[in-house]
């Protein structure tokens, strides 16, 4: 989905959901206009018809980077706006700011990056496509295995249905689209690489066999050369699996001159105390706020 396309999608919710409560508005005016202040879920709200605090949330989740899964947590803090005309039913937006620190897997085979948005099908993916590569001993592949963070600062709109289920209000579940703008400079560093080299790998063999031949020829093999051979070939070995490069130790610029878009739905349950304060859960997440408006 490209971007024009999130932000018509998050217009057209937005013009609807209003339109939507704009009709049951004039619907419950006219309806209970006579009959006094109620507190039915369907009433008119004639305490206060809107609502603005401050929220903050740290939430785990997951997100889809470059065509490529990735979890990881989201600190996000800002202003939010809340239309409440009924008793039951508000409409929340808001304005936030978030950090963001998503870890992913990264896997390429001969310089062929596997990419997933899926986490379960890529773990099926990595190891089909591995086995296939194992079973094939005498051809030649590279692979390289790393764990990457990617970090990133981003603006979200949210746009909330807020239900108050139970009659003293203070009870709501919420759910509904976040409009969400990546800022640029979007990092990532890699941690814990495995880089293999089959080439590489056989001629460490290689070398280890023609040592232990010369030795073997000139009549000076012992056993106890034996593992002196084998320890200075595992070394070898060790060195050229684990192989750190320089350059993925340092954070690499993923995105510095462009905005990137995306559309996620936020669900969770709060509770608003008589002070003000705000304490709930949006999916994996705690949520703390203040409402100003009591």
């Amino acid at each position: 989905m490209n971007k024009a396309k999130k932000v018509e999608i998050f217009g057209l919710f937005i013009a609807w959901w209003i339109g939507f409560l704009s009709h049951h508005l004039t619907f419950a005016t006219t309806s209970h206009a006579n009959l006094g202040q109620k507190n039915d879920f369907f009433d008119k709200n004639e305490s206060s018809i809107v609502h603005i605090g401050i929220i903050g949330w740290g939430k785990y989740t997951k997100k889809n980077i470059q065509q490529h899964w990735a979890v990881g947590r989201e600190i996000a803090i800002g202003p939010v706006v809340e239309w409440h005309p009924f008793n039951g039913i508000g409409l929340q937006i808001g304005l936030l700011y978030s950090h963001n620190s998503f870890y992913t897997v990264d896997f390429s085979l001969d310089r062929k990056k596997l990419s997933d948005p899926d986490l379960f099908s890529f773990g099926r993916r990595f190891i089909n496509i591995l086995s296939k590569a194992l079973s094939h001993p005498y051809q030649g592949y590279t692979m390289h295995v790393a764990l990457g963070n990617i970090q990133f600062h981003a603006i979200s709109i949210p746009l909330f249905l807020r239900l108050y289920p139970e009659k003293s209000r203070r009870w709501i579940c919420y759910g509904g689209p976040r409009l969400i703008c990546l800022l640029p400079g979007i990092e990532k560093k890699q941690y814990c690489p495995v880089h293999v080299d089959t080439s590489v790998i056989k001629d460490i063999l290689y070398d280890s066999l023609i040592e232990y031949r010369d030795l073997a020829n000139e009549g000076e093999l012992m056993f106890d050369a034996i593992p002196g051979i084998a320890q200075h070939g595992l070394s070898k070995l060790r060195s050229a699996i684990l192989k750190i490069d320089p350059n993925n130790t340092r954070p690499q610029l993923l995105s510095n001159q462009q905005f990137h878009w995306d559309l996620v739905w936020n669900f969770g349950l709060e509770f608003r105390g008589r002070s003000g304060l705000v304490i709930g859960i949006n999916g994996l997440g705690l949520v703390l706020g203040y409402d100003f408006i009591k």
